[in-house]
């Protein structure tokens, strides 16, 4: 609880202020997941490469999200795959399902997913205050998408599907107020203006009007004294030094109206300016910074009316990000024939032509069969086969029994050697599948990438506390 606290402050400290987004703290139990250290981790290449690039890696197979809330769910699922198979059998049954006649809904709800923006960032920064226009555009874009998303998921009878249909509902009047408050194609800044709907606020448009007006007015005002005076050559003009005024030439003095009141005097002319004109020129000189300062006390009422609505807003993040990432498991599991895993009660490991996805992938058509009972036994180009299988079905979808760790004990390149003892020494860097077999017919498999020729490696998994071992030497 003193651990929550003071992190609490310390966003409290660096936001300034409250915040309204934040619906509670969850603890987590480290029992809950399946535990992967550091090595296990980085050896397995989840979300990036031993030389840290982004891929090739299980993520970046996987990555068939269609938003940026799924690709972020679909990271931290990796890095945080259940023991418990509750929830990664609920999300197999809605993988089934958008599976079914093709994956015809699948496709349907991928292609609704496009055009949403990242409506999980938008509501934290409408909490916070610092929501920009566009930000606003883009969320009554996203809202009134809702609809076409949540009519695939009609027909679905999957538990996790019902749940997020009903999760996936439209709020109106939030959106209502977006349609009517937020311009088209608002501007970047609320100090650029152009932010607020024309016909939302009278007394906006009535400042637009004068700022845009402008040039009308002067020509209709023209045409209007040249008809009361008589003066054929009388000019309503506007200059930034004197602003608005009426030009008349000396020749037509006489003819000067007694409301005139002279401004300026030219070599071969008067200025004048009429209560009329000073009382148009006040509005307009000030209209365009009235107008800005309009559009902003607009702009963060509308920020207030929205801020009840963010836990809604961030319950439909979470399930449209689910929904996204059930979708890109169901077009992987198409795309690459993936079936579903069958959950075991007792201890084992039973993997029947398993495959690498990531070297399956580099590689288009090498499939190995491996079998896998008791002691794992690798192939080739598979050495993390069953550790990345054990991962998989954690996070969406393998076959085994109940694990709770995944070690991956591997020594570094100076030390690495074979079980054997009949290996002789490679080098790190040379680019071969595997050393020659030595006179008593051993061969030394090598790491699934080509340019590392590693003399072994040592794979362990435990299943509920039991270890089974892999030597890549066979």
């Amino acid at each position: 609880i003193a651990a929550a606290g003071a992190l609490l402050q310390y966003a409290q400290a660096t936001q300034s202020g409250k915040l309204p987004h934040l619906r509670g703290l969850t603890v987590e139990i480290e029992g809950a997941y399946l535990g992967l250290d550091l090595a296990t981790r980085r050896n397995l290449e989840l979300t990036e490469t031993l030389r840290g690039q982004p891929s090739p890696t299980l993520f970046s197979l996987l990555d068939n999200c269609v938003t940026s809330m799924g690709s972020r769910l679909l990271r931290h699922t990796l890095h945080h795959p259940l023991r418990e198979r509750d929830i990664p059998a609920l999300r197999h049954g809605a993988v089934e399902g958008l599976l079914e006649d093709y994956g015809r809904l699948a496709g349907e709800v991928r292609k609704a997913l496009r055009g949403i923006a990242d409506i999980e960032r938008i509501a934290g920064r409408i909490a916070l205050r610092n929501a920009r226009p566009r930000d606003l555009a883009s969320l009554r874009e996203s809202l009134a998408r809702l609809p076409e998303l949540r009519a695939p998921l009609m027909e679905q009878s999957a538990p996790l599907i019902a749940q997020l249909f009903s999760e996936l509902q439209t709020p109106e009047a939030a959106l209502a107020l977006l349609v009517r408050a937020i311009a088209a194609e608002p501007g970047a800044q609320v100090r650029d203006g152009g932010v607020i709907a024309p016909g939302y606020d009278p007394d906006l448009d009535e400042l637009r009007s004068l700022n845009d007006n402008c040039g009308a007015f002067l020509v209709d005002m023209e045409v209007r004294e040249r008809e009361r005076t008589g003066i054929a050559s009388l000019k309503v003009e506007f200059n930034k030094v004197h602003g608005f005024y009426i030009e008349i030439t000396n020749s037509n003095a006489a003819k000067v109206p007694d409301d005139y009141r002279r401004r300026q005097t030219l070599k071969n002319a008067e200025r004048y300016i009429t209560p009329e004109l000073k009382a148009f020129e006040d509005k307009a000189l000030s209209a365009q910074e009235r107008s800005l300062a309009r559009e902003k006390l607009l702009y963060e009422a509308i920020l207030d009316a929205l801020l009840p609505v963010v836990p809604t807003l961030q319950t439909i993040a979470r399930a449209v990000a689910q929904l996204d990432l059930l979708a890109g498991f169901a077009e992987s599991a198409l795309k690459r024939n993936w079936c579903k895993p069958e959950f075991a009660a007792d201890t084992q490991l039973n993997i029947v032509n398993g495959r690498h996805p990531v070297v399956e992938d580099l590689e288009q058509g090498a499939h190995r069969r491996v079998v896998v009972e008791g002691t794992a036994t690798q192939r080739d180009d598979q050495p993390e086969h069953v550790p990345l299988a054990i991962e998989q079905r954690h996070a969406e979808s393998s076959a085994d029994g109940v694990a709770d760790r995944v070690a991956d004990h591997r020594t570094d390149d100076a030390d690495r050697h074979c079980d054997s003892g009949r290996c002789s020494p490679i080098a790190p860097q040379r680019d071969s599948r595997h050393q020659p077999p030595d006179q008593g017919g051993h061969v030394c498999r090598v790491s699934i990438h080509a340019r590392h020729c590693w003399r072994a490696n040592r794979l362990v998994s435990t299943f509920k506390g039991q270890p089974v071992q892999s030597c890549l030497a066979v």
